[in-house]
């Protein structure tokens, strides 16, 4: 909520109904951090805003449908059902730090059982 209040305040809302925000997961030594981010779309922003680049590269997509007080279900069965008895290989995150994104859009109601939120993890492409 403080993102969105901060996003208006500094005029940065991207109104209509094609808007985007994400949630950036990350690891630095041993503390996880999460990022809120909208597009930079070459937009000024306040100084005590931070830049983070989502790294190029290919993706795996899942989508978690419903409120957000379930997320974490999804995120359990992402990990511990689906990747386990899938092939992909899911990028290190101990050499970048970046382990996943959400991607939100107009398809995201906060707590309505409709509501979709895709998650991207990064592949890693460089398997010899």
């Amino acid at each position: 909520m403080h993102f969105n209040k901060e996003l208006k305040k500094y005029n940065l809302n991207q109104g209509g109904g094609n808007w985007v925000k994400y949630g950036i997961t990350f690891k630095s030594g041993e503390r996880y951090f999460y990022l809120t981010a909208i597009p930079t779309n070459h937009l000024l922003f306040p100084d005590h805003f931070s830049y983070k680049e989502i790294p190029k590269g290919e993706y795996e997509i899942y989508s978690h449908h419903g409120s957000m007080e379930n997320m974490k279900h999804t995120y359990v069965e992402i990990y511990k059902v689906i990747l386990p008895k899938s092939n992909l290989e899911i990028q290190d995150h101990t050499k970048t730090g970046f382990i996943h994104f959400e991607k939100y859009d107009w398809r995201f109601h906060w707590n309505n059982p409709g509501s979709v939120i895709d998650i991207y993890l990064p592949l890693n492409t460089n398997l010899d």
